[in-house]
């Protein structure tokens, strides 16, 4: 498609802009000791209580980390029905997300907070990303990253939608980021759940779940938000959050309004094995 036949078509004009931001302000290797993520313990009562209520280790199964960890995220997929009106637990954490699970649509951050506290009740090195536009839009995304001790290496998971991307192995949001701003959309696992619905973004409409899910995590991945300390419950209560910040971007929008939140660029933080 040509320039000038691009400037009229907004979904080609849109997945422009999305990727220039990209491009302008890229992660980069910034030491930055004083912000690291930590990782609460599998023998922590919380956690000890969901693997013995929720029968956790039952599906997390298969020959290499990454296996049981595709396992377990197909478990947590599958917890809530995709239709109906969204169900909201009182509080934050597994045991509640799981009363309601079967009552209705849960959203994005229920699947994420959910397999991240099955994986950490694993032994699992978990944390939820929220991944965020440049522009506030009233939108933004939850996954969760998780390491594969196995091939030491992070891995980006999306339990709303089971999927994840991956090129010659799974990657981490850094990796996904950097294939977008190269022009090259990441391959992700196809997306399964029945198209029962129009799918819509920034006004334009998709006629199946794949191509839109492609767009919307290329608006997404400018940058993103993390809890400090990845435990049960963290995302309920006022724990410190950290704001993953790419190069030379200092602005602060709708998206900032978060209290003991703290910035950082250094993608160490989230990497550390």
């Amino acid at each position: 498609m040509s320039t000038e036949e691009s400037a009229f078509n907004p979904r080609i004009r849109l997945k422009d802009e999305w990727r220039k931001s990209l491009i302008d302000y890229p992660f980069g290797e910034i030491k930055d000791d004083s912000v690291r993520i930590s990782y609460q313990s599998m023998q922590a009562p919380e956690l000890m209580n969901i693997v013995e209520k929720l029968h956790v280790a039952d599906f997390y199964n298969g020959e290499t980390d990454f296996q049981k960890i595709l396992a377990l995220m197909d478990y947590v997929h599958g917890i809530s029905c995709k239709d109906g009106n969204h169900a909201s637990p009182a509080i934050m954490n597994t045991d509640e997300i799981m009363k309601v699970a079967e009552l209705g649509q849960l959203w994005c951050w229920d699947y994420a907070t959910v397999l991240t506290e099955m994986l950490l009740s694993m032994g699992v090195k978990a944390v939820t990303v929220t991944c965020i536009p440049r522009l506030f839009d009233y939108d933004h995304h939850v996954g969760v990253m998780a390491y594969l001790s196995n091939s030491a290496k992070w891995v980006f998971l999306d339990p709303t939608f089971n999927t994840y991307f991956y090129g010659k192995e799974p990657m981490d949001i850094f990796e996904i980021r950097s294939a977008y701003a190269q022009g090259n959309a990441p391959k992700f696992r196809h997306i399964t759940i029945q198209k029962n619905w129009k799918l819509i973004l920034h006004n334009i409409e998709y006629d199946d779940y794949d191509s839109w899910y492609s767009d919307y995590m290329l608006k997404n991945m400018f940058r993103f938000i993390l809890p400090k300390n990845s435990a049960y419950g963290c995302r309920t209560s006022n724990a410190e959050t950290v704001f993953l910040l790419p190069n030379g971007y200092n602005t602060r929008n709708e998206y900032d309004d978060l209290k003991d939140s703290c910035y950082t660029f250094d993608i160490g933080c989230v990497l550390q094995s």
